[in-house]
């Protein structure tokens, strides 16, 4: 990387390098255009988001760990920890009430109900849930299975 310094701030520091290399403000034209796909390369190579899964090492907090043990034990839920969010599909329709009382929130667009223990900001995740789960990494939590008896 020439001209960016790290992926924290990735647009700012566009910004500012093009209001120093731009031809209108007195830069060369052929620096500018190098600096130009330098940032594009990065921004298709999703550089903030791999950098963020490269480097995301998280540990449970008590408050997911307990969340987690609660919900483990119904066989009827697919869990699945993608960063620190926990997402819930799966037949939940029966467990609406307790998921809301714990916390969750329903997201009409993924069809799954979702947990984080993150400030709440506007999120809107692009891509693919798929997507999503390459970029964070992904869990997919076990739920206990019944003991039958019989054959």
């Amino acid at each position: 990387m020439k001209f960016f310094t790290s992926n924290e701030n990735l647009k700012k520091q566009y910004r500012n390098l093009c209001k120093q290399l731009h031809p209108d403000f007195g830069g060369n034209e052929e620096i500018f255009k190098q600096m130009s796909n330098e940032y594009q390369e990065l921004m298709m190579k999703g550089f903030d988001k791999t950098f963020k899964a490269e480097n995301n090492e998280q540990t449970l907090s008590e408050n997911l760990k307990e969340i987690l043990k609660s919900l483990i034990n119904i066989e009827s839920l697919e869990i699945e920890l993608v960063g620190s969010w926990i997402w819930i599909s799966g037949n939940t329709y029966e467990y609406k009430t307790l998921l809301k009382e714990q916390g969750f929130k329903w997201n009409n667009k993924r069809k799954k109900w979702y947990y984080t223990e993150q400030e709440y900001k506007r999120y809107r995740a692009k891509g693919s849930f798929d997507e999503i789960r390459k970029i964070y990494g992904s869990q997919i939590i076990q739920t206990q299975q019944p003991n039958y008896i019989g054959g």
